[in-house]
């Protein structure tokens, strides 16, 4: 796109409908032409929303306070889970607690970050810090700690991202996720390893597992010919993800030492304000509220 249409687009970008400058902006992110033009969308969209979190959401509680606060020995982060979807499932994922007097709970709390470079590196003195006076041990779905070089905070990393991705599947296999944590999480037993541990699943986040093929919004835009049709297939997408997501984790809870608490890094937009996915540096509440589970 030349300068001078550049130009133009910035100038009429308050008049132009919003559905139709974020579909455009997600063709640009799916061609991966990272043009001024684009640059200059996503600034403006950031600064649009950067103050949109209301006065009641700050006065909820801050997740970093209580991660911190807490003694617990796992801490699990479902990627990009939104805290008003987890609600819907609070109660199938605590039943066989509360039957065996287990303390739950659960809270609506404010993340730090809008994506998950910014959490890690939110945390990551924190991070560093339980692991050279307890042990903290990183069992990780997600590239960005290695990516950000912060995996080197911890007493052994596990990247499952790389271990057992299925590349004819184009994601983690949650069978597979699973008997691997169970795997990692005896070996330590054995070794008398008394420290924390990190988990961090990928889901929801894409790729979307649907059926036995995962996707991308990359692939939903070749879909896709309106910003409607869009919303409808990454919502469906984002819910079939979660619930892969909440499959593993009830299973998970059976093996990981307690207390546990669960939440997210961050939410995702599933076309609300007309936005996708989960621009860093946002302060809108679909992104910035995010569910905590404590189990004792």
């Amino acid at each position: 796109m030349n300068s001078i249409l550049d130009k133009i687009l910035v100038k009429t970008f308050k008049y132009l409908p919003p559905e139709y400058l974020m579909f455009n902006y997600s063709r640009s992110l799916k061609l991966k032409v990272y043009s001024f033009n684009s640059l200059i969308l996503h600034l403006v969209i950031k600064n649009m929303y950067k103050n949109l979190v209301p006065y009641k959401v700050k006065k909820l509680p801050k997740q970093d306070k209580i991660l911190v606060t807490l003694k617990w020995k796992t801490l699990i982060i479902l990627d990009a889970m939104r805290y008003d979807i987890f609600n819907n499932y609070i109660s199938f994922l605590i039943k066989n607690f509360e039957k065996d007097k287990h303390k739950v709970i659960s809270l609506v709390t404010v993340s730090p970050a809008s994506n998950t470079p910014q959490w890690y590196g939110y945390y990551k003195l924190f991070l560093r810090k339980l692991t050279q006076e307890e042990g903290l041990i990183l069992i990780t779905f997600n590239p960005v700690p290695y990516v950000e070089k912060v995996h080197t905070f911890f007493f052994s990393v596990h990247n499952l991202w790389k271990d057992i991705w299925d590349e004819k599947m184009n994601a983690v296999s949650p069978d597979l996720a699973l008997k691997s944590i169970m795997s990692i999480i005896f070996r330590n037993k054995l070794k008398n390893y008394k420290g924390r541990y990190l988990i961090h699943l990928l889901y929801p986040h894409a790729p979307y597992l649907v059926g036995q093929k995962a996707y991308t919004l990359q692939d939903f835009l070749k879909l896709s010919n309106s910003p409607q049709k869009l919303k409808f297939i990454m919502q469906k997408a984002y819910l079939s993800n979660t619930l892969h997501g909440i499959l593993l984790l009830k299973k998970l809870l059976k093996i990981v030492p307690k207390p546990i608490i669960i939440t997210a890094d961050h939410g995702e937009l599933l076309g609300e304000y007309n936005l996708f996915l989960h621009p860093g540096g946002l302060k809108i509440p679909f992104l910035r509220l995010v569910p905590l589970l404590i189990i004792t």
